[in-house]
């Protein structure tokens, strides 16, 4: 027979390790939410880098094509005056360094050179490379984006730098062109016949032009414009080479300045 000390600690033990089991089983529950937590929160910073990673390289594909719209629908419907060389050059600094500074800021993003691996390249060279020699670099970097967590865009990349060069060279091509061929109409001495014709033909309409706006001035009265008008017709009878139509208009001058 047991006592009734023997008994009071038998019930102690019992309830001492229900209790042991009762504050594991609450660990557990505690935990698991956490590590849960933990677990989804990994895929979601993860997606947020993705989504980071592919709005910059929708952005390095955009810049050369935009560039390449520009110098085609822009500069190659430029005249000589407007500077159109001038405006091709800007285009192409503008597209080197802006892909060269976004090229900085991703490869840092992705951790290019951080690894300790001898050779990899790192932000500050990858940007250096795209605006020394763009061509070679911009491809280059689309392809080894790859390896570091985002799109490899390697081949839509070489395809973009392709048509945008191709397109600066031959607007480029073309307005060198066009400056040669005024070059030698205005030297002269190579000009061909036709050319002259062609040259005599602008003169004519010019003086033609000015004796219209002559015409308009005059019937408002104001000698003093009339006379300025009257100037600028005998100066493209001058042009013209045509002495008589210069003397005419000369005359004409003189007179509208009497009556002032």
């Amino acid at each position: 027979m047991k006592t009734e000390a023997e008994y009071d600690e038998i019930l102690k033990s019992q309830k001492s390790k229900q209790s042991k089991a009762e504050t594991s089983a609450g660990a557990k529950k505690a935990g698991k939410p956490a590590a849960r937590k933990m677990v989804a929160d990994k895929p979601v910073v993860a997606e947020a880098s993705s989504e980071v990673g592919e709005a910059t390289g929708v952005a390095l594909l955009l810049i050369p094509l935009i560039g390449t719209m520009l110098v085609w629908f822009w500069v190659g419907g430029m005249a000589l005056i407007q500077d159109p060389g001038g405006s091709l050059n800007l285009i192409l600094v503008g597209v080197v360094v802006s892909s060269a500074l976004l090229i900085g800021v991703e490869a840092s993003q992705l951790g290019m050179g951080k690894n300790g691996k001898k050779g990899e390249t790192g932000p500050v060279a990858w940007a250096l490379g795209a605006i020394l020699i763009w061509f070679i670099v911009y491809p280059c970097y689309l392809f080894a984006r790859g390896k570091h967590g985002a799109k490899n865009l390697g081949a839509v990349g070489m395809f973009c730098a392709l048509i945008f060069v191709g397109v600066c060279w031959l607007v480029g091509t073309a307005v060198e062109e066009r400056k040669s061929e005024v070059s030698s109409i205005l030297s002269g001495g190579a000009a061909s016949s036709s050319t002259r014709d062609f040259m005599k033909e602008i003169n004519q309409s010019v003086t033609k032009d000015f004796i219209r706006q002559y015409e308009i001035v005059k019937r408002s009265g104001n000698q003093i414009e009339a006379s300025v008008h009257a100037g600028l017709v005998a100066a493209g009878f001058l042009q013209e080479g045509d002495e008589a139509g210069y003397r005419k208009w000369t005359q004409i001058q003189k007179d509208h300045e009497s009556r002032w």
